[in-house]
Formats: C-alpha cells, structure tokens, sequence
C-alpha cells in the first residue's frame, strides 16, 4: 500500500520531531544531572558548617566521652550521612560509622583528596571507593580554624569535617529525575504524533 503525500509528509515531520526531542532530552538530562550534583554540593556546605556549630555550641563537641561519642553518632545516623572529624596531623578523632575503640586502627587521612583541596580552599568534595566500607562514596571536606577558647575541649583539635554518602543514594535521585524528563519528552513526542496523523 502507497503512503499519500500528506502521510509521507506526516511520517518526515514526526521523525524530525523524534531527532528533536531525543537531542532535547540528552541536552536537558546533562542539564538536570549538573543541575542535580551541584545541589547536592551546597546542601553538603550548609550541612557542615551545621555539624562545626553545632560541635561548637552543643553538648555535639563532647564526643571524647563515650556518650558523647554515642550521641553523635546518632546525629549522623539521623542526618543519614558519615561524619568523620579530623585533626590537624591529618588523624582521625571520631567516625560515626566506626566505634570509638577501633579508631586507632584507622589510617591517617591526611592524603585523601577531599583533605588536601579543603586545606587550599576550604571546602572540597570528591566521588571515590571508601577504603573502610569497599562502596562508591561521595565526600565533602569542610576546614575549620578553631578558638583556643572553645567551650567544648574535644571540638578543639577539630580542623576538618568530612560528610560521606553512598554514591547508590545520589544515583537513586538522579535517576528518578531521569525518568521523568524522559518520561516528559516523550509523552509529548505522543501527544504532537497523534494531533499530526490524526489519531
């Protein structure tokens, strides 16, 4: 069966409309993804300097007991995130998924990436395998000059914060916002289809 003109022309128009839409899509998914990473990014800035006031001001900073070495830990179970609290000789003095005993087994962190551009920048942030945990991890670093006069003693020797959440978490949200902007594109590539073959 021959197509008529207009159905030719028809069938041309709606695979224009699919080269476009498919070309906006991937142009509007990198978008949505850059968009997506840099507001996991400055939600990670907001929540540290939470966790460095809240180390400051708060019965939070005692963690060198063990309550309060428990208490924080459960603020960060909370908070659903990794804390680690580091000193300046790059030590590790407190790790929410680590329990207090073990912490001298824990390797210096002086050379992780995130330490070394938090100490030129002040903030840093980097997607690696966690060493400890064997998973993709996200890490941000915050660093932090201390007052000698501090309420808190055990807040005192803290000059880094660093956040780490699973990378499967981040990719969860990414790819629900995925399917909705493809979701979106297509339902429109139907919608013009069937206003143009007359469906």
């Amino acid at each position: 069966m021959r197509l008529s003109l207009r159905n030719k022309f028809t069938l041309f128009f709606v695979g224009i409309l699919l080269v476009m839409t498919v070309t906006l899509s991937v142009q509007t998914l990198c978008e949505v993804q850059s968009f997506y990473q840099e507001q996991i990014i400055d939600r990670t800035w907001k929540e540290l300097q939470e966790i460095d006031y809240l180390l400051t001001r708060t019965d939070l900073g005692a963690f060198h007991s063990r309550d309060g070495y428990h208490r924080l830990c459960q603020y960060a179970q909370t908070a659903r995130m990794r804390i680690t609290l580091i000193d300046s000789a790059g030590y590790v003095v407190f790790d929410s998924n680590i329990s207090e005993d073990s912490l001298r087994t824990v390797a210096n962190h002086a050379d992780r990436p995130e330490i070394q551009q938090a100490m030129r920048q002040g903030f840093a942030s980097d997607i690696r395998m966690s060493h400890t945990l064997s998973l993709p991890m996200f890490y941000a670093a915050l660093h932090i000059e201390r007052q000698p006069a501090l309420r808190q003693k055990a807040a005192r020797q803290v000059r880094f914060i660093r956040v780490a959440m699973p990378m499967v978490e981040i990719s969860r949200g990414l790819k629900k916002l995925k399917w909705k902007t493809l979701g979106g594109g297509g339902l429109a590539l139907f919608l013009i289809a069937a206003e143009s073959l007359g469906l």
